[in-house]
C-alpha cells in the first residue's frame, strides 16, 4: 500500500515535519473515561464494565526534569505484587480517554484462575501529562511506569508489555534493553517497522527519514535484541502502517524465542480488536500469556 502525495503535501508546503504528525497529541484538564464522548476506535458494551474502585488515576515524575505524566492503573493496587500486569503503550494520537476502550478491554482478561492488572499512561505533552513529546521521552515515560510497577512489587516474570502503533517503539525498546524490568512476553498491534519505512511508503520522495523526522524509530533493529515471547497482531487492510512493510518485517526480525502472528484480513489500523471479535481477541492474548 502506497501513501498518496496528498499525505505529504502539508509537510512539504507548510514546512512541518512528520514528527508533528506522529506526535499528534491533545491536551486535557481532566479525564472522562467512560463518560468520554469524543472519537474512539471502537466502543464496548456494559459487559466490559470496570468498577470505579479499580480505576486509579495518578501522576509520576519522568525524565531529567521530573515532569509529571498522567497514569491510570486498572486493578487492585494491593495485588500488583501477585497479579500479572500489562503495561500498555498507546498510539500517536490524543490521550488516555481515546484509548480507554482498549485499556478497559484488556483489563477484562481476568478469569477465575488468573488476575490481571493494567497500567497505561500519557506520554509527555499528551492529555494531562506535562512536557513535549519526543523519541527519548517515549522511553523515559515507559521507564518511569516500569519503575513504579517494580516499586509496587511486580516482578518481570509477571510483566507483559503491549505496544500499539507508535507505542510499539518504547515497548520494543524497553523489552530489549530495560535495566528496570524486561518482560518475558511482548504483544504488538499494528507496529512501526522503522520511521524510514514510513517515508519510503511514498513513491515521490527519495530523502532520508531524518529530512522529515527528528525521531528515529528503528524497531526492526531493536527487535533483534528481544529474546522473549512475541505475539504480533496486524490488520490486513492497515493503510497507515501496511503489514508487509512494517508488521512482517518486525515479525521476521524476531529470531530467538517463541513468536506468533495474528493477521486479521479485514482489519484496518485502529479497529483490529473489533474486527477480530473482542472475545476471540482476549482469548488469543490470554492463551499467549498463559502458555
Amino acid at each position: 500500500m502506497k501513501f498518496k502525495l496528498s499525505f505529504l503535501i502539508p509537510f512539504l508546503v507548510f514546512g512541518c515535519t512528520l514528527d508533528d504528525f506522529m506526535f499528534n497529541q491533545s491536551k486535557l484538564d481532566h479525564y472522562d473515561f467512560d463518560d468520554y464522548t469524543g472519537e474512539v476506535d471502537f466502543r464496548l458494551d456494559s459487559s466490559y464494565f470496570i468498577p470505579d474502585s479499580l480505576i486509579h488515576l495518578f501522576f509520576l515524575p519522568s525524565g531529567e526534569d521530573q515532569s509529571l505524566i498522567a497514569c491510570t492503573y486498572i486493578g487492585n493496587l494491593d495485588e500488583i505484587s501477585t497479579d500479572t500486569v500489562i503495561l500498555y503503550c498507546h498510539g500517536n494520537k490524543d490521550h488516555m480517554d481515546f484509548y480507554w476502550p482498549r485499556a478497559k478491554l484488556l483489563a477484562n482478561l481476568r478469569s477465575d484462575q488468573n488476575r490481571y492488572g493494567l497500567l497505561y499512561f500519557d506520554y509527555f505533552g499528551y492529555g494531562m501529562s506535562a512536557g513535549t513529546p519526543s523519541e527519548n521521552g517515549l522511553n523515559e515515560n515507559t521507564e518511569s511506569a516500569l519503575n513504579w510497577l517494580k516499586s509496587q512489587g511486580l516482578t518481570q516474570d509477571r510483566l507483559v508489555i503491549y505496544g500499539f502503533s507508535l507505542g510499539s517503539y518504547p515497548s520494543i525498546y524497553q523489552a530489549s534493553y530495560s535495566e528496570v524490568m524486561k518482560p518475558n512476553k511482548l504483544i504488538l498491534e499494528a507496529p512501526i517497522g522503522t520511521s524510514q519505512a514510513i517515508i519510503d511508503q511514498s513513491t515521490v520522495l527519495s530523502h532520508p527519514g531524518g529530512f522529515f523526522m527528528e525521531a528515529d524509530f528503528n524497531n526492526i533493529h531493536n527487535m533483534k535484541a528481544f529474546t522473549g515471547d512475541l505475539l504480533l497482531f496486524h490488520g490486513g487492510e492497515d493503510k497507515f502502517l501496511p503489514f508487509k512493510i512494517h508488521g512482517q518485517s518486525l515479525y521476521n526480525a524476531h529470531d530467538v524465542g517463541f513468536k506468533q502472528l495474528k493477521l486479521i484480513p479485514n482489519a484496518d489500523h485502529g479497529d483490529l480488536p473489533k474486527m477480530m471479535g473482542f472475545e476471540l481477541y482476549l482469548e488469543e492474548i490470554r492463551n499467549f500469556i498463559q502458555r
